[in-house]
């Protein structure tokens, strides 16, 4: 398992890909956070999800009330993707883009990461 100093919690596991396409992955998602953090924020939103008591555990839930922006990325291909940004996610050192659905995802997510799990379902049912 390799990890990243620029972005603590950043895991990649080498051996669902080739070499070629961890280096291009970890390019992309690096590139990925820079502009998410130098993107224009909208005001802060604060969370409010509520969650049922059975779902509640000391692992699952954060001590901390969240806050999340919502931004637009253009993509090379001019697509505008949008997600909700939280900037700091738990505790410091961690942050969260959440894109909604495989058509929002950006380019390099839906190619890669997208495919090898579908392919990843497709044996598994053989």
């Amino acid at each position: 398992m390799q990890t990243f100093d620029t972005i603590p919690g950043l895991l990649l596991a080498p051996d669902y890909f080739t070499a070629e396409q961890s280096r291009s992955i970890t390019r992309e998602t690096l590139s990925l956070y820079d502009r998410l953090e130098a993107s224009p924020n909208s005001e802060p939103q604060k969370v409010n999800i509520p969650q049922p008591q059975f779902v509640r555990s000391a692992k699952h839930n954060l001590a901390s009330e969240e806050f999340y922006t919502s931004i637009v990325l253009d993509e090379a291909d001019g697509r505008k993707l949008t997600c909700e940004y939280f900037p700091r996610y738990g505790e410091t050192g961690h942050s969260l883009a959440y894109f909604r659905g495989n058509a929002n995802l950006p380019g390099y997510l839906a190619d890669e990461w997208v495919a090898a799990v579908r392919r990843t379902m497709e044996f598994a049912e053989l």
